[in-house]
């Protein structure tokens, strides 16, 4: 459900962009975490923008690769997704939600370097990117860096409390401590 809000969340974002004359940033009132169908953020299709900023810009072609980058990740198709993202960060190169989606594509066709990068770079320019801080938590699990992983849980309960993202997160960590003792 928090993946098809989010594509719902990208998908207006994207039809609000062609509509506006200057770019813009615009409250996103939805979304969530996940990429994929339960890729991202705990295998989700999406990447999380819950209670953030959506950077929305007057560029249609880059609009147009976006939206077509997120229909990729909800089929789980991150190489299209990928190739996608590249064309829009030609002319979005500081975009985080695109740095964000990137990561997380990276990540789930099991390049953790690429994801890592990605994800710093989103952090770089947006420190309380919602998406960018779970995912992150995320990779941190998978490279068996809990520590780290709370890190970022603690960078969410600040930025949005006890948002869907912090929730996944935090049910994450759970899990990696019971599995692994």
């Amino acid at each position: 459900m928090k993946d098809q809000n989010l594509i719902t969340t990208f998908a207006l974002a994207t039809l609000l962009a062609a509509a506006l004359p200057l770019g813009l940033a615009m409250a996103s009132g939805g979304g969530g975490g996940g990429a994929s169908g339960g890729g991202a953020s705990g295998g989700g299709n999406g990447a999380g923008t819950n209670g953030q900023t959506l950077t929305i810009n007057n560029d249609t072609n880059a609009n147009a690769e976006y939206a077509l980058a997120q229909t990729a990740i909800t089929q789980q198709d991150y190489q299209s997704a990928v190739s996608h993202l590249n064309n829009v960060l030609v002319s979005q190169p500081n975009n985080p939600d695109v740095l964000n989606l990137m990561g997380f594509s990276k990540r789930k066709m099991g390049d953790q370097t690429a994801a890592m990068e990605y994800y710093d770079k989103a952090l770089s320019l947006r420190p309380n990117h919602v998406g960018a801080n779970e995912y992150l938590g995320e990779l941190y699990l998978e490279m068996k860096l809990p520590a780290k992983a709370q890190e970022r849980l603690n960078v969410l309960q600040q930025v949005c409390g006890s948002c869907e993202e912090y929730g996944e997160l935090k049910e994450k960590i759970e899990r990696y401590k019971a599995t692994n003792g």
